[in-house]
């Protein structure tokens, strides 16, 4: 093993050098292709983006809607306690 064969280096060399033809063929011969061909076109794309930004808008305004629903709810809540609170001593007072 302290020394290489000739041939065995050679080999070596061949097969290396081989696959970085390889490389280099199949890079230089697909760089000129756009893309893939199941790649998605350019127009598709920002067609996705902007109907995911709207998306976006309508996900916004609902969080702001449901806010404010929350805070509407609450106040009912209060009023309602408070009302049947009244009630509940206006029926204790009438015993």
């Amino acid at each position: 093993m302290e020394q290489i064969n000739r041939v065995t280096f050679w080999a070596v060399v061949g097969i290396v050098g081989t696959a970085m033809g390889g490389l280099f063929a199949m890079s230089s011969s697909h760089a000129v292709e756009a893309a893939h061909g199941g790649a998605a076109k350019k127009e598709e794309v920002s067609e996705i983006k902007v109907k995911m930004e709207r998306i976006g808008v309508g996900v916004e305004n609902n969080k702001e809607m449901l806010t404010e629903l929350k805070g509407d709810f609450r106040g009912m809540r209060e009023t309602q306690s408070v009302a049947n609170r009244e009630i509940l001593e206006a029926i204790r007072n009438d015993r």
